[in-house]
């Protein structure tokens, strides 16, 4: 497991260089201003509700989600355990002076933070990096007030009938040894049950931010022609979104500390 560790660190940094990320302070500023996160922060904004509080950003990467909610009144504390400078808290601390938040370093499977003192535990594109998925939701709901909001987004599922490993030689992060993965979506939801977080939902992209997100043009116009029907319309989209979606497709879940 610790080899997994070292392998997704390095591996997502080579990954980050050989892609030509830009670790400069604009292009973190870009990253912000993209109008599909617009639509997905306030997806996220409508689920947490409150408008302030104790929010931790689990895995935090470059800490671009932080910033933001850092911008709209929560007191955020980041905690990521790669340094990396173009993928990593490497880019936070380049640029300490201009970040409205605190961040520290750990691992996310072994949070090294109180338990209980958070209002929200958040986590974007995180889970499936974990080595240990049922490990890390419950490291999440240990750092959450009873009651607290626990959330991932931008999860990755894939259908019931298809591999991880398939799913896994077709990520071109996993050839530099990123521990990239696809769960059924049902997997996220047991970890979340097992972890004592109660009150479960699982949404699917597209009723997450808006139909239009959906690439396929094809795909679009069905599920809106489907959307339309009343009553069990999006229903039925719903149950397609979750069980038939391509691998790497993104959920957002999410539930309460008991």
């Amino acid at each position: 497991m610790v080899n997994l560790k070292k392998s997704e660190i390095s591996g997502y940094h080579t990954f980050a260089e050989e892609s030509g990320w830009d670790s400069s302070y604009e292009s973190f500023l870009k990253r912000l201003g993209n109008g599909q996160r617009s639509l997905y922060f306030n997806c996220l904004y409508n689920i947490i509700k409150s408008k302030s509080g104790k929010l931790l950003d689990f895995a935090a990467g470059t800490c671009w989600t932080s910033h933001i909610f850092a911008q709209k009144g929560y007191d955020v504390l980041a905690l990521e355990m790669n340094s990396s400078d173009l993928c990593g808290l490497g880019v936070f601390k380049k640029y300490r002076d201009k970040m409205p938040f605190q961040a520290v370093m750990g691992d996310c499977e072994r949070a090294p933070l109180k338990e209980g003192i958070f209002d929200v535990v958040f986590c974007h594109q995180a889970l499936h990096h974990a080595t240990d998925l049922d490990g890390m939701v419950y490291e999440m709901a240990k750092c959450a007030k009873k009651g607290g909001l626990v959330i991932a987004g931008g999860e990755h599922i894939r259908p019931f009938f298809t591999s991880d490993e398939t799913f896994r030689k077709n990520h071109p992060a996993v050839i530099f040894g990123a521990n990239e993965h696809a769960y059924p979506y049902y997997q996220y939801r047991a970890a979340f049950l097992r972890a004592g977080i109660v009150n479960v939902k699982v949404i699917p992209r597209g009723f997450e931010c808006d139909f239009d997100t959906i690439s396929q043009k094809p795909v679009r116009a069905l599920i809106k022609s489907i959307s339309r029907i009343p009553v069990i319309g999006r229903g039925i989209i719903r149950f397609m979104l979750l069980n038939f979606s391509g691998a790497g497709t993104e959920i957002t879940i999410y539930g309460f500390k008991q």
